[in-house]
């Protein structure tokens, strides 16, 4: 554990932890705000559904693409311009909202902006922590950035939560820029290295390297279960943040403050899995933490679906925020180790481009919620994850417990 903490000696990933930091708080507290603003412009949780879903049409459409760009060029400069372009987006919301221009068409099509930034971030941001400190320290390196996005998560949206109904949302969206700003300014601080500055040399073209990272899912085994086990997650586990507007308001009763407090126990369900994750020895192996993860984030959701005690429900979302920061942090870990240092990016791009088919899990999980309620949802997507968690263990060994020890798995 001190070993993976003596990396904040190193100034350039300090600060730019801290840059994440201030970008996490920003991220989640609009996710809080965007989340009961659809609510109450479409009236059920498909229209959260459809918000959230058109966050994730450019993961699909621009994956591949951007892994490429953060192999291509600066990492360093694309997240000082996709903090910026984020916080011009929600000023943008700012100005709409006190002029009473918001409709839910509108924020569909920002939703899509928004994606199209969050695509570029995250190819870019693990790669450039483990550019910082070196291949040697990329398991601890993306395990504390991850760390630090989800605690200061669970500081953004229960801000989100007490926002909305004291400063209301348009303020609220005035504060998510600038703490956008305040990341790209951190970001600017940090000064290049031989490491961070390496993707700049870079010069294969990038069609090229787009048409190579498709072709890295069918020639790397490692990162073509890692898409299987992203595509599964996604399906059954993230998607279940659509349900939780409706849950909050229709189920539980506990209205936007509520809200901002489920998404924040899961932020710090998700900062206490990342930090025990950062502890675990690299000889331990990650793929079968995968499949155990994913079954007991089933257990959680099926939980979740099933309490109707406002207390129990933040118990069960702690659960679910940890299950889900372990899987996303185990698939980077073995996604980013399974390459070679030149092609880190394009294999983000990969697990980025699984992402994005939580297009169809949030959809499906929205419309499940507007017939049957949020309990349906939960508990039929806690059996899928556990289900998925079987098969991904039956279709390669590695993901077992009697597999060989490796980081990177197959």
């Amino acid at each position: 554990m001190f070993r993976n903490v003596a990396l904040f000696r190193d100034r350039g990933f300090a600060t730019f932890w801290v840059a994440t930091l201030a970008y996490s708080a920003a991220q989640w507290m609009e996710r809080v705000i965007t989340g009961w603003l659809a609510l109450g412009l479409g009236g059920d949780a498909f229209a959260v559904g459809v918000v959230l879903a058109a966050r994730l049409v450019p993961f699909v459409v621009f994956g591949l693409v951007a892994g490429s760009v953060a192999d291509r060029f600066s990492r360093r400069w694309i997240l000082i311009t996709v903090a910026i372009a984020a916080a011009l987006v929600n000023l943008s919301l700012a100005a709409f909202l006190a002029r009473d221009q918001v409709t839910l068409v509108l924020l569909i099509v920002i939703g899509f902006v928004t994606g199209v930034i969050q695509v570029f971030d995250l190819t870019s941001r693990g790669a450039f922590a483990v550019d910082l400190v070196g291949r040697e320290h990329a398991a601890p390196a993306i395990a504390l950035n991850a760390v630090g996005l989800r605690f200061f998560g669970a500081v953004g949206a229960f801000a989100g939560g007490i926002v909305i109904p004291t400063l209301g949302s348009a303020w609220g969206y005035v504060v998510v820029a600038g703490l956008f700003l305040l990341s790209a300014a951190l970001v600017v601080v940090v000064r290049p290295t031989a490491r961070t500055a390496r993707a700049d040399v870079l010069t294969e073209p990038l069609a090229g390297m787009v048409a190579g990272t498709a072709r890295l899912i069918w020639r790397n085994p490692a990162v073509r279960m890692v898409v299987i086990a992203s595509v599964a997650s996604e399906l059954f586990g993230y998607s279940h943040q659509a349900a939780l507007p409706s849950l909050a308001r229709d189920a539980l009763a506990i209205g936007p403050e509520g809200l901002g407090a489920l998404t924040a126990a899961a932020s710090i369900g998700a900062t206490i899995s990342v930090v025990v994750l950062s502890v675990i020895p690299a000889t331990t192996a990650r793929p079968p933490l995968l499949t155990l993860t994913l079954a007991i984030w089933g257990v959680t959701l099926a939980g979740l679906g099933l309490t109707s005690a406002p207390w129990l429900a933040l118990a069960f979302m702690l659960g679910v925020g940890a299950c889900a920061s372990a899987i996303d942090v185990l698939q980077q870990t073995i996604a980013q180790m399974a390459v070679p240092d030149r092609e880190r990016g394009r294999a983000t791009g990969v697990w980025v481009f699984s992402i994005g088919l939580n297009v169809i899990g949030l959809l499906q999980v929205g419309a499940i919620v507007s017939i049957l309620g949020p309990a349906v949802a939960l508990v039929g997507n806690g059996l899928g994850a556990i289900t998925a968690a079987i098969v991904i263990a039956t279709l390669n060994p590695r993901y077992r417990w009697r597999g060989r020890p490796s980081i990177v798995g197959a």
